[in-house]
């Protein structure tokens, strides 16, 4: 894959041309040119623009246009097929951005969980009704003992 791009960049080299006119001259970006001979795929636009690119490099280098489009469409077939191959587990940045995700999703979960939590007891509280301090302070004010509250009216002696 850094192959293709290595072989236009020694192409390039071996017929002097400096990067700077190859860009002027397919009015392609010289920082997309750089990716292009880097073999940097993942970093460069849509798949048609970079069949264009490598079209109008070939022809300002002087190589077979139908012949480089092919060798770099050959290469996009074969990076499809390993990606297609590999196992479903991200790699590299796709994976830092899905434990991103995970981790986003569990806060929010525990976020809502512990919201539903306060709404329900607050529900249940109000409910519930607070609890009469007065009238159990009252019930400790008055002079009997706990003995005459606890045992049964028995008839008193006159």
């Amino acid at each position: 894959m850094r192959q293709f791009g290595s072989a236009l960049k020694g192409e390039r080299e071996l017929r002097q041309i400096p990067l700077a006119e190859v860009a002027a001259e397919t009015r392609i970006p010289r920082r997309t040119l750089e990716l292009l001979e880097s073999g940097a795929w993942s970093e460069l636009p849509a798949q048609v623009f970079v069949r264009g690119f490598v079209r109008s490099y070939a022809r300002c280098v002087g190589l077979p246009e139908d012949d480089t489009v092919e060798r770099y469409l050959e290469i996009m077939r074969s990076m499809a097929r390993e990606i297609a191959e590999a196992p479903g587990e991200p790699v590299g940045d796709a994976a830092s951005e899905v434990k991103a995700r995970r981790r986003f999703g569990l806060a929010l979960f525990v976020i809502i969980v512990l919201i539903i939590a306060t709404i329900t007891l607050s529900l249940l509280w109000r409910k519930a009704g607070p609890v009469d301090i007065q009238a159990r302070h009252h019930d400790h004010d008055s002079p009997t003992t706990c003995i005459e509250r606890s045992a049964p009216d028995a008839p008193r002696a006159v």
